[in-house]
């Protein structure tokens, strides 16, 4: 979550007061059974690995002080594989100054029965290397476990109370059996408890008066397989809860966007003062804000000097965020990059901007429907004149590219308005569209002469990166060194080819302000390759090569999931090659293929190979696209011919036959 929304709404206070205080804790004096007895099914002792019991209960608790959770795990995990006993052979432990941690329990039962419990003589200290500093951790090392060993486990922590959405998964890379979460809290406080991804609904519990209490029962939960095109969290069951009415106080709808709008709006244009105004308006006559018309064109102007002339810092510091200081010092955080965009695009005459909130759809999907603020983690604008976001936080996005896994998601947008002599601030939830697939694009054009040399004919490629299939590459080449450019660049020349020697390579437009605005070009001339051999006389062409390496797509199981990938794109190819005089092709109609899936002629999945004949020579041209982020499962089989289309073609030969 955006640190600064923790400032934005405070609740602490309303529950301490005005009621008798509550100090149970359910689990503080926990101690494993001296006599341990787990039931395992001859289907479990059939497993590599399985989580027997799972417990998560979170408890908050009000006393006169402080308002406080209290949270505790338990688990029971059967280890019955070489794998398994790899994978479990070490507990993490947080110990040390910042640990809130009441305790951290374990112990091994082994097969025979012999329980081995740890302890803090047990505690080993490990070192990792965290950007040249030393630094340590703690764990304990699981020494001498065997197949059929049960590690079981038992924390409880405490931390300051926070009751505006939270997220607890029961389901992992492991089959799971038995599982429970518990939520506790005093009478007066409602939650709001609701499933994820089919997780079985909430049980209020109304047999007991001096606390409320919520559960959620899992009998079993499969273990998420490691399938490609798969977001392992967006289809994991697990269980939302929020605090939403506070009876003491008679308030409800305690956990809203409502609540956040105007703090979160008016804190990314908050009113500036004229020594602030000055600096943006000394900014914006920098640049020469006022000499460019398009508005388009003003917003990556913006952009791009801001981006490059200063720093973002992950710092929460009040000076990171006030104008003038940003301005002497060029270091922002991420409110700060907000701040100054928004106030150099109102310079801009930019109107109606919306502040929009979101989140990475690959590790937590924005949910439409439940307002929770843990669902506002990354900050965009709107810019509705020109249907434009831009992500002021990140460094090396510029323009529409905003990351590509905050968009093909939901996000919360807030507008102001004047109703009459009153400002409002208005939040809607609204689906962020994903750049279409004509905005990121990948295009070959090759050129194949063999009329000096039939075994190393001169070859000219020419790739062309377009979007996010250059974000990796193009945003960061000019704050590169001479010898790291050189490496990029034979990294790059790889990606068509590893073996092409004695080439010449140059890349262009690789400055500071070209990512999002032109095409990472990279051109390769060369006459030393591995794509041609011969078989006696006759030539074999390996064409197939000369797109690079492509990715194929197997899967013996069944697919379980919906196809996601993080941006829709489009591949162009095309190569043209001369025959030799004295040889003939026979073999062209391998050259053509077909896959093209959607509804009707609006297809959303596409590859497609023509060759025709111009003059002396031959034009192959290549179409392969995906028109969505997302496909059904019931689709993967379609997904994987296009995919391995591609594959395929790269094993094309064209065999030239001396006449």
């Amino acid at each position: 979550m955006i640190k600064s929304l923790n400032n934005y709404i405070c609740i602490a206070g309303l529950f301490i007061y005005s009621l008798p205080t509550v100090n149970a804790q359910e689990y503080k004096e926990f101690e494993f059974s001296k006599e341990p007895e787990f039931e395992i099914s001859e289907s479990q002792k059939m497993l590599d690995e399985a989580l027997l019991t799972y417990k998560y209960s979170t408890e908050y608790i009000v006393n006169e002080e402080a308002e406080q959770q209290f949270t505790f795990v338990y688990s029971v995990k059967l280890v019955n594989s070489d794998k398994a006993i790899e994978r479990n052979n070490k507990i993490y432990l947080t110990i040390g100054e910042g640990s809130n941690y009441h305790f951290q329990k374990a112990r091994v039962i082994s097969p025979s029965g012999k329980i081995t419990e740890l302890k803090k003589e047990d505690v080993k200290v490990g070192v990792y290397d965290d950007e040249g500093e030393e630094q340590k951790y703690y764990y304990y090392a699981l020494e001498g476990l065997e197949k059929g060993s049960i590690i079981e486990r038992a924390t409880y922590r405490q931390n300051n109370s926070y009751y505006y959405g939270s997220l607890i998964y029961l389901q992992s890379d492991v089959v799971a059996f038995n599982q429970e979460f518990e939520l506790l809290c005093p009478p007066h406080l409602e939650f709001s408890v609701v499933p994820v991804n089919n997780a079985p609904e909430a049980v209020r519990d109304t047999s007991i008066e001096e606390k409320n209490r919520w559960t959620v029962t899992l009998d079993s939960a499969d273990k998420i397989l490691d399938q490609p095109y798969l977001y392992p969290n967006t289809v994991k069951q697990g269980v939302l809860f929020k605090l939403d009415r506070n009876n003491a106080t008679n308030r409800g709808d305690i956990t809203t966007y409502a609540n956040v709008n105007e703090n979160v709006y008016t804190s990314v244009f908050p009113e500036l003062s004229k020594k602030a105004q000055k600096r943006i308006d000394q900014i914006a006559k920098n640049i020469k804000l006022d000499k460019v018309e398009s508005k388009n064109e003003k917003i990556l102007l913006i952009e791009n000097h801001l981006k490059n002339e200063f720093k973002i810092a992950n710092l929460s510091m009040s000076d990171l965020t006030d104008v003038e200081k940003i301005y002497e010092t060029k270091t922002m955080n991420n409110l700060g990059s907000c701040i100054m965009h928004a106030a150099l695009l109102k310079k801009a005459g930019i109107s109606n901007i919306e502040v929009v909130l979101t989140t990475d759809r690959t590790e937590l999907p924005f949910h439409p429907e439940y307002e929770a603020y843990l669902f506002l983690r990354n900050y965009l604008l709107y810019i509705p004149e020109v249907d434009m976001y831009i992500a002021p936080t990140e460094t090396f996005s510029r323009g529409k590219y905003i990351p590509a896994n905050w968009s093909h998601n939901y996000g919360l947008h807030i507008k102001s308005m004047d109703v009459g002599q009153i400002k409002a601030y208005v939040g809607k939830v609204k689906f962020i569209e994903a750049l279409p697939y004509t905005a990121n694009t990948d295009t070959m054009n090759i050129e194949v002469d063999f009329s000096k040399d039939l075994s190393q004919p001169k070859v000219n490629i020419e790739k062309k990166m377009m979007g996010y299939s250059a974000q990796f590459i193009q945003p960061i080449i000019h704050l590169l060194d001479e010898s790291a450019i050189e490496e990029l660049t034979g990294s790059l020349k790889n990606m068509v080819h590893e073996d092409i020697k004695d080439e010449k390579t140059e890349l262009k437009n690789v400055e500071k302000n070209d990512y999002g605005a032109k095409p990472l070009v990279i051109s390769i001339e060369t006459n030393n390759h591995p794509f041609v051999s011969k078989a006696g006389e006759d030539l074999l062409f390996k064409i197939g090569d000369l797109i690079g390496e492509q990715m194929e797509l197997y899967q013996e199981e069944s697919r379980r999931y919906d196809v996601n990938s993080e941006n829709q794109r489009l591949y162009m190819r095309t190569i043209r090659f001369n025959v030799p005089k004295g040889y003939s092709v026979k073999n062209l109609d391998e050259l053509k293929m077909s896959f093209k899936y959607g509804e009707g002629d609006d297809y959303d999945l596409y590859f497609v190979s023509t060759v025709e004949k111009d003059g002396d020579a031959y034009v192959l041209n290549c179409k392969e696209y995906y028109a969505s982020i997302s496909y059904p499962s019931e689709r993967f089989d379609e997904y994987k011919e296009v995919i391995n289309a591609a594959a395929d073609f790269n094993k094309l030969v064209v065999v030239m036959t001396k006449e």
